[in-house]
């Protein structure tokens, strides 16, 4: 049997053992960390926690620093620095790093410019489900972008990338659907991705859906709507929208610009929250 010497020199190893492994784990930092300093403002912080931490287990952190080179937050721009770290993640099979990367090679960011591996890699994180690729792979196939024009393989990856919550895959299909570029011209189809654009916060899906409210096209008129939509976009400073509400009939009763103010605060209770 052991002593009661050697059970007490247990006891105090086993406590020191606990005590340095809940010290060691306190201390530890992880990316919720980082995410905490981004929040405050602190990208120095922030940037300082991820570059710690990197490591090839966890590429969605490795994704993360070569934006903040990209970006220059907390570090100074690099984007090369960006894109090697970048290529390493997508070479981890990060799906929104490979997007990424292909962004880079379309752009020439940190790297030499190349379609042929931007068409690459758009499509392989396009099969991942990225939405955002999923929507520049159909507007290439739209567009005859690199790849010869298919009508039919657009509107395919555009409704999926709409189907991933895309409001520029949305806002596309809009555009095409109302311009005929999938066969005859759809207004009403083009409305209906208008809105869903508009619902998510797309400024452009915004001021078009109004218009389409205000005018008739795709479906029935409803210039309260419509102005609360116009409106909205305005607020986001659109452009066409500014030149929009500036251009109204002055002569539109009193009554239907205070139901539009008012319809307007209500839908901007319903928009999903800026980042």
């Amino acid at each position: 049997m052991p002593t009661a010497l050697a059970r007490l020199a247990a006891f105090v190893f086993l406590l020191l053992s606990f005590l340095l492994g809940f010290a060691s784990g306190a201390l530890a930092l992880d990316a919720r960390d980082a995410d905490a300093a981004a929040k405050r403002k602190d990208y120095a912080t922030a940037f300082r926690i991820r570059a710690e931490i990197l490591s090839d287990a966890d590429p969605v952190n490795m994704r993360e620093l070569a934006l903040y080179h990209f970006w220059g937050h907390g570090t100074p721009k690099n984007l090369a620095k960006a894109a090697e770290l970048m290529a390493r993640a997508a070479g981890l099979g990060e799906r929104e790093a490979i997007f990424n990367l292909g962004t880079f090679y379309e752009d020439g960011l940190g790297v030499a410019r190349d379609e042929d591996e931007a068409w690459r890699l758009y499509l392989r994180s396009a099969d991942l489900g990225v939405p955002d690729a999923q929507n520049n792979v159909g507007l290439w196939y739209a567009e005859g972008r690199h790849v010869r024009r298919d009508p039919v393989k657009a509107r395919d990856w555009l409704q999926r990338a709409a189907a991933g919550k895309n409001p520029e895959a949305m806002m596309n299909l809009g555009n095409y659907y109302e311009w005929g570029t999938f066969g005859a011209p759809d207004m009403a189809a083009g409305r209906r991705y208008y809105g869903m654009a508009a619902r998510l916060g797309h400024s452009g899906g915004q001021y078009n859906y109004g218009l389409h409210l205000m005018k008739a096209q795709g479906g029935p008129k409803d210039t309260v709507e419509g102005l609360a939509w116009l409106f909205l976009a305005d607020e986001q400073r659109l452009p066409e929208a500014r030149r929009a509400v500036r251009m109204l009939d002055p002569a539109t009763p009193a009554e239907i610009w205070s139901a539009a103010r008012r319809r307007m605060a209500a839908l901007r209770k319903e928009l999903p929250a800026k980042r």
